[in-house]
């Protein structure tokens, strides 16, 4: 037996006499009257819809089984309006439909603290020649699935890349926003080449044996009585000298995913970012970060790209989405 559970969203925008619906999940998204309102007037600064804070524009209807199945289903919501509209979408309460009747129920969360007034990432999509409608189902319908279809430790990677967006747009300070951008990549790079290395070896393991022997001989010639000897010694036997480092694996997973960019000049990008974020952890030195404060945008403009390949948008179909294109610069 399925019981419908209504959403209270706040901030989502769905355009007067459009809907969200998926029969396949039993989602329903109805915009509120004041919705309109909100989109009007939140990118204006004397107004009070411009500062972070929630406005309620949205009832979600969700028929599941199960409450629990609804709740996921209403934060997958969530964090794909939060992506697409750039801001912090939510819901705070819930309650079990009954016509004419509500049960209602609140449920207290974290909330990142964004303002409103930003452009969102996708405005619209495209029909034919230049038109083109704020209705964004498209985006929604494909990755619904993909969520849904996704196995936990994915699922958790999927999620996990999204929210460290949104917390990169959030009111954090610089370095922490291009680290936790950093790190959300580089776990997915690490994942991916995990995978689909290649199974052969560079060296076979009589041979790799030999090679140490003869790098030893070698370096207690150079090195005797020499106290780095021992240290050196031992960093010949780790394995990850024989594997990429993280611009090649993060290289080879973008390749993958083929993200649209100019190829040498997302490899001449990778090498600025991966600057900065050595300097960051292994100096807690920003000067690079803040003598070129466009990298945060470049890193966070490859995560978008990448959060659309991951959610099961390809090349083509993002080219229907009409992006905000604000300066974007040539470096990429």
């Amino acid at each position: 037996m399925t019981v419908t559970y209504v959403f209270d969203f706040y901030n989502l925008y769905i355009p007067k006499g459009k809907k969200y619906e998926n029969k396949e999940f039993g989602i329903k998204i109805i915009p509120l009257k004041f919705a309109e309102k909100f989109e009007k007037n939140r990118t204006t600064f004397s107004k009070p819809y411009y500062r972070a804070g929630g406005w309620k524009t949205a009832k979600c209807f969700i028929k599941t089984r199960t409450e629990d199945e609804a709740k996921k289903l209403a934060s997958w919501i969530e964090f794909l309006y939060s992506f697409a509209q750039n801001r912090s979408v939510f819901f705070l309460g819930w309650y079990k439909y009954k016509s004419g009747k509500k049960y209602s129920s609140f449920h207290s969360k974290f909330v990142e603290q964004r303002e409103n007034r930003f452009s969102e990432l996708i405005h619209g999509v495209h029909t034919r020649g230049a038109f083109y409608t704020r209705d964004i189902s498209l985006f929604f319908d494909i990755a619904l699935k993909t969520l849904s279809s996704s196995k936990d430790i994915k699922l958790n990677e999927i999620l996990t890349t999204i929210h460290a967006l949104i917390i990169s747009h959030s009111s954090l300070v610089r370095e922490l926003k291009f680290l936790i951008c950093w790190s959300a990549l580089e776990k997915l790079a690490n994942q991916h080449y995990s995978v689909y290395k290649s199974k052969n070896k560079l060296f076979s393991k009589d041979e790799l044996k030999k090679l140490k022997a003869d790098l030893e001989k070698t370096l207690e010639k150079s090195l005797k009585n020499d106290k780095r000897l021992n240290l050196v010694k031992k960093s010949i036997t780790r394995n990850f000298l024989y594997e990429h480092n993280t611009v090649e694996k993060m290289k080879l997973y973008f390749d993958s995913l083929d993200l649209g960019f100019d190829k040498t000049k997302l490899n001449k990008m990778l090498n600025k970012l991966i600057g900065v974020r050595g300097s960051l952890v292994h100096n807690l030195n920003s000067t690079l970060l803040i003598k070129e404060p466009q990298l945060l945008f470049y890193l966070q403009m490859i995560m978008e790209n990448v959060i659309f390949r991951i959610v099961g948008i390809d090349k083509d179909t993002q080219k229907r989405f009409l992006l905000h294109q604000y300066n974007r610069g040539n470096e990429l």
